[in-house]
């Protein structure tokens, strides 16, 4: 099952932050802060208030991490408001002079700006190789450095500062820390690696620039939990020189930093309303043939990174332009908006709206209708099989601000096509969903595969409609049968985001996500048994805010589902349907459901 929002499922979902948007808090780190509602920004830096930490211009006059030097400096801690007053153990490492976070529009209309301290404290045991390359980096300090043992981890608090009031400071905006470096050593067998939850997103090379990278990223269980280890060995040649040098548009980003420093770094992006996080830092030794140190090297932007660094779009961002599907289009520069449907500019696609006058996937029917191919222009031109899926009537690209002041709006079909074999178990079943007819459908026999191409029809010019927003499909019903030996399995490339409900509201999902080769290539595959239960009524029960979400609809619905967020600038995307049979008892069908939001 698949579908899209309408235009009403947008205004009502939640899904799309207002000026203070709410969403389910993250767990709090212990000791519990208050926490105020979380404010959520998909690139941290890129609204008008932001947070920004200075390695350069901290100091560290406390580097004592678990009490191993080289510097205790036990009068700093005595002079200290929360060192002296709080519960935290006092061998760690002090950041002094490194944040600000600064929240634009103030009664007196100058931007608020908040210091803070950073104060990073092991939680578990620490062993280190050699402690005084530990705190800023010798020379250059634009990173903060931990250099741990092999076969060693421990788990480290990061601890904001109000160094005026000696207390913790809360965080008014989202906020990342960037690990550059993450590399492997001795033919790979000895690896860095990091355990965090509460993630608000993640982003190594791969989402950032579609730059093939060299981190591994695996889902834990738990609200935002990832595993990052390093997947290559690296050298002096990969480490970076300045932080700086990353912070840079990918077109003017020096080569030998794009081929070799990129690859390795992760940022690791933070919800607002909090006062630090934890994670879990790890040298995984895989033989035992030497004792080593590793060092892990962390970073975040300035204000003057943020200006250079190109990561925040404008009205109008460039980034890389994405394969193009076959036949190729000819695209514009892509657009980047992280939630698809929150700008002024959107697409939607209404199923209900929407009429097949097309079915006949693999030219299995049900509804061949050869009058309707020869009188569409698009269909009796292109070079594309007549024996597809045909949404009349489903879509809208809104752009706002023409010329005349309202908004621009085209309409626009949806076909969708084999390009390889496709074998069905039920083909009336393919379409719009009988009765509720807010999704599509597809059909397919259990052991079989197929790869569709969604192509989106100008009706008027006959031809592809070039998309001018980005977009996102939603797959949901995404379950297993036989007990989890039947699974539903969708591969694609080229995406510019995805979200499971764990990504969306933090609630666990039984939809296994694996990265692929490729840009923006990723498998999802069920791994959960499936049954009446779980089938969602209508679209529009999951498009509203968890609050508001029927229990059951959030319990049994939600964890299937899968958004699929996709670039503007092209006119369609390919992706691959499997229904995934590991055993051969039976022969059955399983129904792929798909939808989007409507306004």
């Amino acid at each position: 099952l698949f579908t899209a929002m309408t235009l009403e499922d947008i205004s009502t979902s939640g899904l799309c932050p207002t000026t203070t948007p709410v969403l389910p808090p993250s767990p709090p780190l212990s000791p519990p802060p208050a926490v105020p509602p979380l404010q959520l920004q998909a690139r941290p830096y890129c609204g008008a208030n932001k947070i920004v930490l200075d390695f350069v211009q901290a100091s560290t006059p406390l580097n004592n991490l678990g009490a191993l030097g080289p510097t205790p400096n036990a009068p700093f801690i005595s002079s200290n408001s929360f060192l002296s007053s709080s519960d935290v153990a006092r061998t760690g490492i002090y950041f002094s002079g490194i944040g600000k976070d600064i929240v634009a529009g103030s009664e007196s209309g100058a931007a608020d700006e908040q210091a803070f301290d950073l104060y990073i404290v092991n939680k578990t045991r620490y062993t280190p190789s050699k402690t005084d390359l530990n705190g800023k980096r010798s020379g250059k300090g634009d990173f903060g450095v931990i250099n741990m043992l092999s076969s060693t981890s421990t788990v480290l608090e990061f601890i904001f500062v109000d160094p005026i009031a000696g207390e913790r400071h809360t965080t008014r905006s989202s906020y990342a820390i960037w690990f550059l470096d993450m590399d492997s050593s001795d033919s790979n067998m000895l690896k860095e690696a990091i355990e965090v939850c509460n993630l608000m997103a993640y982003q190594t090379s791969l989402e950032l620039y579609g730059v093939a990278s060299f981190v591994l990223v695996t889902a834990l269980e738990g609200p935002g939990c990832f595993k990052f280890v390093s997947d290559s060995d690296g050298g002096k040649g990969n480490n970076p020189s300045f932080a700086s040098d990353v912070f840079v548009p990918l077109e003017d980003m020096d080569r030998a930093v794009r081929d070799n420093v990129l690859p390795n770094a992760v940022s690791l992006s933070f919800f607002s309303g909090t006062n630090g996080f934890e994670l879990t830092l790890a040298v995984e030794q895989l033989d035992s043939s030497s004792d080593q140190g590793r060092n892990f090297l962390f970073t975040a932007m300035t204000l003057e990174d943020i200006s250079t660094s190109g990561l925040c779009p404008t009205t109008t961002p460039v980034l890389p332009p994405s394969p193009p599907l076959s036949p190729p289009p000819a695209v514009p520069p892509l657009q980047l908006q992280a939630r698809p449907y929150c700008g002024a500019n959107k697409i939607v696609l209404d199923f209900v709206q929407a009429s097949t006058p097309l079915n006949n996937l693999g030219a299995l029917g049900p509804t061949p209708n050869a009058p309707f191919i020869s009188s569409n222009s698009f269909l009796s031109s292109s070079d594309v099989a007549r024996t597809g899926i045909y949404f009349s009537g489903i879509g809208k690209d809104i752009v706002a601000g023409s010329e005349s002041g309202a908004a621009d709006e085209q309409a626009f079909d949806l076909y969708i096509v084999n390009k390889t074999r496709y074998t069905p178990s039920k083909t009336d079943l393919n379409g719009k969903r009988s009765g509720k007819g807010d999704f599509g459908v597809i059909n397919m026999l259990s052991s079989t595969s197929t790869v569709l191409e969604f192509i989106f029809v100008d009706p008027i010019a006959g031809e592809r409609h070039t998309t001018r927003s980005s977009y996102a499909i939603w797959f949901l019903d995404m379950d297993s049968s036989d007990s989890n030996m039947l699974k539903e399995a969708i591969e694609v490339c080229n995406l510019m985001a995805y979200q499971t409900s764990l990504e969306l509201y933090g609630v666990a999902s039984f939809v296994l996500v694996t990265a692929l080769e490729g840009p923006g290539c990723f498998k999802f595959v069920s791994d959960s048994d499936g049954g009446k239960g779980n089938n969602p009524s209508f679209a529009s029960d999951v498009f509203v805010p968890l609050e508001d979400m029927d229990r059951a609809v959030r319990d049994n619905v939600l964890p299937n589902a899968v958004s699929l967020s996709f670039f503007s600038g092209t006119n369609g995307f390919e992706l691959t349907l499997a229904v995934e049979q590991l055993d051969s008892s039976s022969d059955q069908g399983r129904n792929f459901l798909f939808t989007a939001m409507t306004l």
